[in-house]
């Protein structure tokens, strides 16, 4: 009998110790399930149109709507045609003048913080998700194009997707979005 309340006992405080697990386990997944869930960089400068451009460029908007509920502190990088022409904030937007013509545009995730520089978010990020967003657009110049950048969840990352949209419905999203300083290396 005295064996069966130690028993007890012994299943009471382990019952306690693994509560106490399953509640530090509770909130180290909910902290990375928020990771980068924070408020938006200060400093940018609201939506303005451009000028249309002349016959000899193309105007393209890229920019990122404030419509992301989760990891929308997270940085975008953006390359047209092979050049990196910004980072896509979470409510940003990128005026971009380009010749005419077919012009590739690809972005991805900026990796930074003390888990790339240890490697961990790279291998993460290249088992997770091996391909960045990619649209070819063919331009012509005078014109104006839309281009909306949106980060799709998923459970073990952030796939962003680049889609032309129609001039009516990006400026209403436009006019939500603000211009960034570049950033600095």
């Amino acid at each position: 009998m005295t064996y069966s309340l130690v028993w007890r006992s012994e299943t009471t405080k382990g019952g306690e110790y693994m509560k106490r697990i399953r509640i530090a386990l509770a909130g180290s997944m909910l902290a990375v399930a928020v990771t980068g869930c924070s408020t938006v960089k200060s400093g940018g400068t609201p939506f303005v149109s451009q000028p249309t451009p002349g016959k000899d460029k193309a105007l393209l908007y890229v920019y990122r709507p404030q419509t992301e509920t989760m990891g929308f502190k997270r940085t975008y990088y953006l390359v047209a045609d092979g050049e990196l022409i910004g980072d896509l904030l979470h409510g940003g937007y990128i005026a971009h003048q380009a010749s005419p013509g077919k012009i590739t545009m690809i972005s991805d995730v900026r990796k930074t913080g003390w888990w790339n520089r240890l490697g961990i978010a790279g291998i993460a990020e290249m088992v997770a998700n091996p391909n960045a967003a990619k649209l070819e657009i063919e331009t012509v110049g005078g014109e104006t194009y839309y281009i909306r950048m949106h980060p799709e969840a998923s459970f073990t990352h952030f796939t962003p997707t680049l889609n032309e949209v129609s001039a009516s419905a990006a400026e209403q999203e436009l006019s939500k979005c603000s211009l960034y300083p570049a950033p600095t290396p």
